[in-house]
This record gives structure tokens, sequence and C-alpha cells, in this order.
């Protein structure tokens, strides 16, 4: 990221977060009355000169009166009294002056005092976003629950998210504080903004110039148990980021998974059901001992030490050097390289949207079709070469005949669609792959 945006981020922050437009507005104002008050006491005093002291003699436009205008300022910053000749009338007016002084620097006093009071009351809230200032790649949570920190935590330990921006969007906002001090460097970079996440003239202030992705949080679990409708607000908020932007990519969580069905035809990307993986969890741990501890260290375990890191699921695009190989031969290449500490396990096609039109394909907002071990072109029954392939290149893993005489015992029997192992890999394409850090396949 280039310097010039990185400073403009920040004075933009400090000017935002500390409010110095509201407080530079209140001392523009006092200055100009105090310049004001300056013009009108100076001239007040050379009229007092020119009547009581030179009894109306001449002019009171002549240039030695002008020496007026520097015992007034004198008095009106410090209330010293000038060793100057001046009548009783010009006497009074100096006293009003010096009041006068005393009051606007009373007043710009107490404002300084309160833009610090208010600088230290701020400290551990989230900066707002400065309105004036578009970030270029933002990171968007939507709503709030008890999992708000916990995610934040996790995207800041990613690396994925080092030059990205996160920022919150309710409408209390303003009130979020850093949970604890002590991680306050997790919050680094985490802003906020103030309304209604589903307005679409607030999200077009958000919205990231280069590209976004927003998580949208689901309501408290313990406030409307068992509601499927209490799901209603998060989907209201990522139909409209989609409908306001398609190309950011949206991940929704949900409480209720029977609301998963109304989602297939829309344009969001992702959505979690958190009552619907609990329970594959739950069920897979309990016949296959560890699972859950497996799943855990998948997703990236970000509280384990820097010294001993942990593999994760990484998605990385295809190097330019292997581009045109085979999802086997790249495999091959890396069982081969025994210093590569690196677990291949799929990949993502991606497909044109033209072409998904043209077939009829539905994938949501999402041109990619993740393949996790790519099969074989054999029957997973009888062994024997499967031909048949669909326009994307995919194959099933059941051929003509073990499928018909599947369906005649249960006609329910399904014959899905994979993309085979021989799949060569184009450059939009992405490897999916179990590894410490993003791996760099182009020596492979």
């Amino acid at each position: 990221m280039d310097f010039n945006y990185n400073v403009k981020k920040k004075w933009f922050g400090f000017w935002q977060k500390y409010k110095l437009k509201t407080h530079l507005r209140i001392a523009s104002k006092l200055l100009l009355i105090f310049f004001v008050i300056w013009i009108i006491g100076s001239l007040l005093t050379i009229l007092s000169q020119w009547a009581f002291t030179e009894h109306f003699a001449g002019t009171p436009f002549q240039l030695k009166y002008l020496k007026y205008f520097w015992p007034v300022i004198i008095e009106l910053v410090s209330g010293y009294d000038i060793n100057i000749s001046l009548n009783m009338v010009s006497d009074i007016l100096a006293v009003m002056v010096v009041i006068t002084g005393l009051v606007i620097f009373a007043v710009f006093t107490g404002q300084i005092v309160s833009m610090f009071i208010h600088m230290l009351q701020r400290i551990d809230h989230f900066p707002e976003k400065p309105s004036q200032f578009a970030f270029r790649r933002p990171v968007l949570i939507c709503g709030i629950n008890n999992k708000f920190h916990n995610i934040i935590g996790e995207l800041r330990r990613n690396p994925l998210t080092q030059d990205r921006e996160i920022v919150v969007i309710h409408p209390q906002a303003d009130e979020f504080t850093i949970a604890a001090k002590e991680q306050r460097p997790l919050y680094k970079d985490v802003w906020y903004v103030k309304g209604d996440p589903g307005d679409r003239d607030l999200l077009a202030g958000v919205i990231g110039s280069t590209e976004s992705a927003a998580i949208i949080l689901a309501a408290e679990s313990d406030d409307q148990p068992g509601n499927r409708y209490a799901d209603a607000p998060a989907i209201e908020t990522a139909m409209a980021i989609e409908g306001y932007c398609e190309n950011t990519h949206t991940v929704l969580e949900l409480l209720d998974e029977r609301n998963i069905p109304h989602l297939k035809h829309t344009k969001i990307n992702e959505w979690i059901s958190i009552l619907e993986y609990g329970i594959r969890l739950v069920a897979q741990a309990t016949l296959q001992h560890g699972m859950g501890r497996v799943f855990h260290h998948l997703l990236g375990n970000g509280r384990q030490p820097e010294t001993t890191p942990l593999s994760r699921i990484h998605f990385s695009f295809v190097p330019l050097s292997i581009q045109g190989l085979t999802y086997r031969d790249l495999r091959s290449r890396l069982l081969e390289n025994t210093d590569s500490d690196v677990t291949l396990i799929g990949f993502a096609r991606h497909v044109p949207q033209d072409v998904l039109d043209q077939l009829d394909v539905d994938q949501g907002n999402s041109p990619y079709f993740k393949q996790l071990n790519p099969v074989n072109r054999i029957c997973i029954h009888c062994s024997r070469p499967v031909s048949d392939q669909d326009p994307l290149g995919r194959v099933q893993r059941k051929c003509g005949l073990c499928i018909n005489l599947e369906k005649q015992k249960n006609p329910r029997a399904g014959n899905s669609w994979h993309f085979p192992a021989d799949t060569r890999l184009g450059p939009k394409d992405k490897l999916i792959y179990l590894a410490a850090e993003e791996m760099d396949f182009t020596y492979i």
C-alpha cells in the first residue's frame, strides 16, 4: 500500500476521531468575534478621542488615530494597561474591552480543555471512518453479537487482512470500545460507521474503491430463541449490500437453517448456519474422535504462538509456471518434493459468468466451483471408465450401468458431478491446500 494513502488515512482518521472539525469551527467563530470586538473597540476609542480630546477638530480619518488600534488589541489579549493618554470615555471603553477579552479567552480555554477531555474519553473507542476518504479493500462487519470482538481478533491475526481496514457498521457503533487494553494492537485500523447497514446511502461511503468483503452477524441467539424470523435483519442487510455492489464478497451468519433455501437464488456469496454446522460437527466428533480439534486447526488457531504455526486452509491463484498442468501432475510434483510442507486438497475452478448463464447454472455470486479431492474417471462401484462429461468438464462418480441398477433399488439415488484429477489448471483457478503460510508454487 502506497505511502500517500497511509498518510491521508491517518490524518483523516485523527481529524475524525477527535472531532477536530467541530472544535475548529467553534474556535474560528471565537476568533471572528475577537476580531470584530477589536475593530469595534478601536473605532469607538478613536471616535471618543476625536470627540472628547480633540473636540471634533479635523476628521477622525487621520493617520495619527491609527495608534489606538494597538492599545485596544493589548487590552483585549492581556488586559495590560498601556501608558497612553486616554479620556474618561475611552477608559470606560477600555474596561469593556478587557472584560470582553476575558470572556472570549475563558470560552476559548474551555473549548481547548473540552477537546482534550473528549480525546481522553475516546481513546478506547474506534475512530469514525472519514466520510471524505474512500478505503480501498475494507472488510465490513454489519451487526453485533457476542462474537464481535473475537471475529475482529481472528481477522487481524490473519495475514490476509494486513493491509485491509475493518469497518464496523451499527446504529450504536460509536459506543463500542476495545475489549481489553492488552489487545489494543488487534484493533489497529478498525473503524466505525454509525447507522443502518442496510441503508444504501450509507453503503455508498463505505464500500471499497477496489474490492470489499462483508460479514453480516446474526442477532444474539438468546434474543428470540427458536424464532426463524430473528435472521430477517441480517438477511435484509446482506441483500442490500449485494444489491448495491455485487462485487462485494458477502458472508451471512444465520441462526436457523430453515432460512437457507430462501438464499440459494440470491447474490449472497456464502452463508453459515450456526445450528446446522454445530449439529454436524457434534455428530462427526462423536463418531470420529478428535474431529472437532481437526476443524479448529484447519480454520487457523490464531492464539497459537508464532514460533509453532499450525497448518490451515489456503486459497491461492495458480502461478504462471504451472498453468496448463493437470491437478494430478501438480500433486505428483508436490509428493516428490520432500522439502515442501504443503498438502494439496483440491482446487477452485473458475467459470466465466457468460458460460454459467449459457448453461443456466446458478452459482450465486461466485464464479468458482470448489472441488476437494478431485475424482478419477472411473466408477466408484465397478471401476469401469466413465467417459461422459458435462460442458464444464465434470464427470459423474458412477457409470450409467451402476446408477441404473442403484435406481431400481432406490429411485432417489443420485449421481453428482465432480471435476476429475486430470483437469488442467488455468490462470484464474485457485489451489486449495493446507500449509502453515501461503505457498509459492512457482518453483514446484
